[in-house]
């Protein structure tokens, strides 16, 4: 049921942690701005709060060339340990659909 369900921001996340999270890093700004994703805390905050599993969303190509390093750092390791993809098939295991 949705009662599970957590909807937050990375600020007020500090502190908590999840089973799985599915974070959501799309930027549309029009000018191809990180914006906050620059701030190394609030990226370490998004990183680190999943116990079992993080699915990120977005562009991890924009991310990773905003001059961020540790984007950039994050998109190597992605890559290295074969975990980027286009899309993310989800599955019910009790409907199997």
């Amino acid at each position: 049921s949705l009662d599970r369900v957590h909807i937050t921001t990375v600020d007020n996340y500090q502190g908590e942690e999840n089973d799985i999270i599915i974070l959501s890093l799309v930027r549309n700004n029009g000018i191809k701005s990180v914006g906050f994703l620059r701030t190394p805390n609030r990226v370490c905050v998004a990183l680190s709060r999943a116990r079992h599993g993080l699915f990120l969303l977005g562009n991890i190509r924009l991310l990773a060339g905003s001059g961020s390093k540790l984007w950039l750092h994050v998109q190597n390791v992605l890559n290295k340990n074969g975990e980027l993809g286009k899309e993310l098939t989800l599955r019910c295991d009790r409907h199997h659909q």
